[in-house]
This record gives C-alpha cells, sequence and structure tokens, in this order.
C-alpha cells in the first residue's frame, strides 16, 4: 500500500508531482494526479485502446464531483486555469491510497464529519473503468452531483471547441445511463451511474491547463464537453458504483468485478507466479547460461545466486504486480484469442521491439508468465524480415517499422533466457532457432540500414541521417550522438548470438563466437583508459566516450574480454556512471555531459544520452557487478542497496511504477514516462537473478 496523508493531498504543490496509472490489459489506462488535477494530455479516466493495444484514445477526461451536505455544496474535483486552480477540492483531500486501487477519502463538513470515499479501476481487457463512491460516515442524508467531462481525441492531441464534434446525448434506463458518440469514427462512450438521475445540461469547458505539457515546451490548453451531470444520494455506508465504457454492461456486477481484480492483482503482488517461478528454477528445471560453462570459475549466471534472501518485500512484491501493467493482447478483445504484446512506457509509447526484448526476462520471466513470454517471442519472430525484428509496432502505421540493429540481437538473449528459465527445447530449437539462423546469415550478407559483417567478423551498422542503436535520439536532421561503425554493444551482443547457437547447435554462415571475441577484444579495448570503447571503425574513427553501453560486454552470459579487464570496466562505470537510480549515459568529466533533462523538445533530446540516467542500466550493471566481484556477499549486499534504493521513488512521480529517466545531476529528478517497462524489468530481473532478492525465503514473505 502506498498512502499519502493530508500533509501531501493538501499541498497542491506535492500532489501534482505524484501520478497514479490504472491499466486494462489491452494498452487502455487511466492516470492522474493524486488529487485529480489533470497535469498532462495523457490524464484521463478513460483512455480506451480501440485496436490493442493501439488507438489509444481519451473518451472520458474526469468527473466533476460536488459533495452536499446539509444544503452546503463541497466541490471536491482540482483544476489548473490560467492564473487559477478552480475548484480546490484538495483541500477536502484528507488521504490518498494505492490499495492495488486509486483510493481517495474526503472529508466535509464542521463538527460531525462527512467522509466520501471513491475508488477508480479498470475492467480487465475491457475498455471500461470503474468509480466506486462510498459514504463512509455522515450526518443524515449526503448528495454527489457528477458531471462528466467527455473528450474523444488521439491521446497524444489536444481538443478545442469545435462545431464537428457532436455534443447529443441519449439518456436512457432509469435515466441513470447516458451515451454520447462526439464523432462517427469513435465508439459510443456509456456512462451509468447506479441509482442516480441524469439531468442533461451540456456546456463547454475551456482552458484547460496542463502543467507537464507546458515544461515539455508542448501545447498545454485544451476544452472539453460535459453532456450534463448525474445527482445521487447516499446514507452512510451506502455505495454507489459509475461505470464508463466503449460498450454497453448492463450484465456487468461492478461490485463483483472490482473484487475480482483484488484479487488478481493481491495475488500478483504476493508473488504467487514468481514463487512459482523461483521454484522450477530452483529443482533444476532450467540449464547452465553459458557464461558458467564457459568459464567454469565460480562466476553464477545469476539465477543460481537466486536462493538467498534479503531485500525488501514490499517494494518488490509492488514491482511485481507492476509488471503486470506493460502486458497487453494484441489485435483482439482477449489475449488467448489474439496473441500477446509489451507496451514499452505509460503513457505514450507503443509496442517496441527492443525494448520488449530487453523487457521479457524480467516481467514474464521473474513473474512466472512463461506463456506470455512464449507468445511475444512467437509474435516478433513471426514479424522478422530480412532478418530483423520490427523496431515498432506504431498505432498509425499499418506496417511495423524495421530501423533497429539491436531489438533482434535483444531477442537471441531474450530467447536464452526463457531456455534458461523453462528448458523448453521444443520451441525454441524447433520454432525460433531456424529464424535466429536465417537472422545471422542476413546479417553476414547485409540487410537493412547497412548493417552487414564486415571481414573481421564484427557487425557495422548505419547509414548518415540514422538511429539504429538504443541511443537513438534525432531532431529533425540533427542525429545527437551518432554511431555508424562498429558500437560496443551491438558487437557485444552479436558475440552472444552467435554463442547461443553455437550451444544450440545451430549452423550457419557467420563467423565462429570464438573469432568474434578475439577480434573485438583487440579492437575495442582502450588500454591507455582502462575501458571499451564505444564505436570502432565509425565515421570519425574511434569514439573513446565514457559511457555506459560497454556494460554488456560484461553483462551478458558468454565471456568476451579477459577477467582483469572485466573487473576494470565495472570500476569505472561504478565511478563515473553509477548513479542512485541507474547509469548516466555520459560521464560527467566528459564537456559535451547535460546535467538536466528539461525544456522542449530539442533540449531534452538532445540530453537524452548525453549524461541523462537510465534505470533500466542498473540491471545489466548488477550483473556485471556480481560476476565479477572476488566478494560475492559483499557486492550482493550493495547490490540489495541499489535496489531499495527505488523505495522512495515508488512513492513520486508514477506511483508504485520505476521512471523511464531521471537527471544525471543530483538529486536526480525523474523525469520521462512515469512508468517504463524495461526499468522494471532490468530491477526485477537483477533482483531476482543476481541479489536473491525474489528467493524462497523472500517469496515466502511476499505471499
Amino acid at each position: 500500500m502506498i498512502v499519502f496523508g493530508s500533509e501531501v493531498c493538501r499541498d497542491f504543490g506535492q500532489a501534482v508531482t505524484r501520478e497514479w496509472l490504472e491499466t486494462n490489459g489491452l494498452g487502455g489506462y487511466a492516470s492522474s494526479t493524486i488529487i485529480g488535477a489533470n497535469t498532462r494530455r495523457y490524464h484521463g479516466l478513460l483512455v480506451a485502446a480501440l485496436a490493442p493495444p493501439g488507438r489509444r484514445t481519451l473518451l472520458l477526461s474526469k468527473l466533476e464531483e460536488t459533495l452536499a451536505v446539509r444544503a452546503v455544496e463541497y466541490d471536491l474535483s482540482c483544476n489548473q486555469y490560467p492564473g487559477a486552480i478552480h475548484p480546490q477540492g484538495y483541500q477536502y483531500l484528507r488521504e490518498f491510497r494505492l490499495d492495488p486501487f486509486p483510493m481517495f477519502l474526503y472529508e466535509v463538513g464542521d463538527g460531525r464529519l462527512t467522509r466520501l470515499e471513491k475508488t477508480v479501476a479498470m475492467c480487465r481487457e475491457r475498455n471500461a473503468v470503474i468509480v466506486r463512491y462510498r459514504l463512509l460516515e455522515g450526518v443524515g442524508t449526503a448528495s454527489l452531483i457528477v458531471r462528466p467531462l467527455v473528450n474523444c481525441r488521439d491521446h497524444h492531441h489536444l481538443m478545442r471547441e469545435n462545431p464537428y464534434f457532436d455534443t447529443s446525448a441519449e439518456v436512457s434506463g432509469a435515466r441513470d445511463r447516458v451515451s454520447m458518440k462526439p464523432y462517427p469514427w469513435a465508439p459510443a462512450l456509456h456512462i451509468h451511474l447506479h441509482g442516480a438521475y441524469f439531468e442533461p445540461w451540456g456546456y463547454w469547458y475551456h482552458n484547460f491547463e496542463y502543467a507537464e505539457e507546458a515544461a515539455r515546451g508542448l501545447g498545454f490548453h485544451e476544452d472539453q464537453y460535459s453532456p450534463g451531470f448525474f445527482t445521487c444520494e447516499f446514507d452512510q455506508g451506502e455505495t454507489h458504483y459509475l461505470v464508463a465504457s466503449t460498450e454497453r454492461m448492463e450484465d456487468v456486477e461492478p461490485a463483483t468485478m472490482l473484487q475480482e481484480e483484488r484479487e488478481r492483482r493481491v495475488s500478483l503482488a504476493g508473488g504467487r507466479r514468481a514463487r512459482d517461478s523461483r521454484a522450477a528454477l530452483c529443482t533444476g528445471s532450467g540449464r547452465c547460461s553459458g557464461r558458467d560453462s564457459a568459464r567454469n570459475s565460480g562466476r553464477s549466471s545469476g539465477r543460481r545466486s537466486g536462493r538467498s534472501s534479503g531485500g525488501s518485500g514490499s517494494e518488490l512484491g509492488r514491482l511485481v504486480s507492476a509488471a503486470d501493467a506493460f502486458l497487453v493482447a494484441r489485435g483482439g478483445e482477449s489475449r488467448e484469442a489474439a496473441g500477446q504484446g509489451i507496451v514499452a512506457g505509460y503513457p505514450w509509447f507503443e509496442e517496441w521491439g527492443r525494448d520488449a526484448m530487453i523487457s521479457l526476462p524480467g516481467l514474464t520471466l521473474v513473474t512466472g508468465r512463461y506463456e506470455v513470454a512464449r507468445d511475444v517471442l512467437r509474435t516478433f519472430a513471426e514479424h522478422c524480415r530480412e532478418g530483423m525484428i520490427p523496431n515498432r509496432i506504431s498505432e498509425a502505421a499499418a506496417e511495423p517499422d524495421y530501423n533497429t540493429v539491436d531489438a533482434t540481437l535483444w531477442m537471441f538473449w531474450a530467447a536464452h533466457k526463457y531456455l534458461d528459465y523453462t528448458g523448453d527445447r521444443e520451441f525454441v530449437v524447433g520454432e525460433l532457432a531456424p529464424i535466429l539462423v536465417e537472422s545471422v546469415e542476413w546479417h553476414v550478407r547485409g540487410t537493412r540500414y547497412g548493417i552487414k559483417v564486415e571481414g573481421d567478423g564484427l557487425l557495422r551498422a548505419g547509414e548518415a541521417g540514422t538511429q539504429l542503436t538504443w541511443r537513438d535520439a534525432k531532431v529533425g536532421d540533427w542525429v545527437v550522438t551518432p554511431r555508424q561503425g562498429k558500437p560496443v554493444e551491438i558487437n557485444a551482443l552479436w558475440h552472444h548470438a552467435l554463442s547461443f547457437l553455437e550451444e544450440l547447435g545451430g549452423e550457419h554462415a557467420g563467423p565462429s563466437a570464438a573469432d568474434v571475441a578475439r577480434e573485438f577484444e583487440a579492437r575495442f579495448w582502450n588500454e591507455s583508459a582502462g575501458y571499451l570503447n564505444d564505436v570502432v571503425d565509425g565515421e570519425g574513427g574511434v569514439d573513446s566516450s565514457l559511457r555506459p553501453n560497454q556494460i554488456f560486454a560484461v553483462g551478458l552470459p558468454y565471456p568476451i574480454v579477459a577477467a582483469e579487464r572485466e573487473r576494470r570496466v565495472v570500476a569505472v562505470v561504478k565511478d563515473k556512471l553509477l548513479t542512485p537510480y541507474g547509469l548516466r549515459t555520459l560521464s560527467p568529466d566528459d564537456p559535451r555531459y547535460i546535467g538536466r533533462y528539461e525544456g522542449d523538445q530539442r533540449s531534452r533530446d538532445g540530453a537524452y544520452h548525453q549524461g541523462t540516467v537510465w534505470p533500466w542500466l542498473l540491471g545489466p550493471f548488477i550483473t556485471a557487478y556480481v560476476r565479477v566481484s572476488e566478494d560475492r556477499q559483499r557486492a550482493r549486499a550493495e547490490g540489495r542497496g541499489w535496489v531499495e534504493g527505488f523505495r522512495e521513488h515508488l512513492r513520486e512521480a508514477g506511483l508504485g511504477q520505476i521512471s523511464e529517466v531521471f537527471d544525471g545531476d543530483p538529486p536526480h529528478r525523474p523525469k520521462g514516462c512515469i512508468a517504463q517497462a524495461w526499468s522494471v524489468a532490468e530491477i526485477l530481473r537483477a533482483a531476482a537473478e543476481d541479489l536473491g532478492m525474489l528467493g524462497e525465503d523472500r517469496l515466502r514473505e511476499l505471499s
């Protein structure tokens, strides 16, 4: 449970920096601040995924609520307008809880107080949201007036009053239901407040102001339409449910649906699936990773170290639950019928191949969702073209984008992890291996964007004006961190791909892993600096910038440089790049370093990979740090401290989630998306595999 009392809830400045997120397993979501003041264009009570997990469309922005007690009205909602905050309902908010749903406790009146509890929950695999109102304490009968604010737009855009918006509303049932269809292309929005009476009285609200959009240098004013208002009466202890959805849900009992979803989430946070996952590993159903078999020096794969206990159960339980938000149905109304995908981040990211493959172990394998992992791998394998899986499966484009060099290589790693956890050789060898072999052969003879193996066995990638690695920031024609040539992590991943295929027994036309390792160490090791170069054979020759990409040469399963050099790499990354929330993307000693991720899009993209901290990089760093340490017990204790350092972050920005990025400079403020898949995934994976924080003893505590 995450709880904030009145000292935070009634402080506007503190309250609007804390955001909650509800998801529905289809890519749809609800999100706002803990006081209900929308500060982003992405905030809303019903953002429906009309083509799961894409076409996310804001249908219901919010509810304006007024509680009437003894003829005195108290406005509970909160909005920011130019120069004003109105109403200021946060002054009545006594408490906010995330348990597991967002819950708001309002307290009004003099003398004997009236307390109203409000709960918001998305419906599982339906584009619907439930809002429960319960009068916990009161004097006589209280009235609640609820005015819905309707929108109908892509969640990336903004709306202004316009003549094309159909303001007509259909009232039905016992006048407790209202339906609207603002545009011909949109689904109808149905709103039902049980036991209420709807009064048509429509008008536009103008100039809502979104502070977070203003800070990002984007448009930040919007208009919303309200078709009228509901009124319902409460006696003490009475409950009313509001359901807003894209389908008529007369057959749904909201109390039952809410209880079932609560039980499902409590089960996830309690570690049931994760416990089953770890138990399977501890009984030996998994397989030893290539690093153990290759070096046999007592350096564990991480999976073998997972039996020790320690760490913070509540935080990891929260992250196990948080992982669920990113797993979505694709192209249909159920996961079973449509296949499954991974959304890269909320509120604005779509499906990205790179993010999906990096996130897959932490989101699905550590948490025991093996069938989801298999389905995601199968889906991306089916999209493989010319040896590449998509970089992005867009909401707007008819065809996926293939402009990435590393997404496909990360699929080899995800497949390797899947086999480690499940022992499912039938799927990996029978279905995936032929595609992986074909992919290697495409890379050898050359595929899109200049991706091709050269005579030294290393992989070159890139053409002028393209960004193919994870450091892909580009503004117009400005490529912020050009990496044409042979990037370090790409060739570490290339070596892993070849090693994994060799271990599977798959024959291919590529170079041997041993030859690649030998050439890699000779070309990338920078003896004078004591670390690995970032790019070799680039447009400017060698790029020796001190960056985190080299950590994958140590964190991936198969050794690629000498053990002594691995230790030097880890030491310099720890000294210059490690922060409490992940790794910086550039050393602060570099004159190009930018310590703040802020401003308009050009400023933010210019800082994105020039010092900004990425939490997901802490995962591979922990893996590498534990592996090279001579004192494993001490190293794991340090690693647990780094993971537990996120405890306070789970109470700021996206509650219960980990943000996309942080400032490079202290105090390392969270930035970007409030919930990022690979941030959550890699912290979970490292905690489980390398630190034993989801070992048997810990999972017993979580349960």
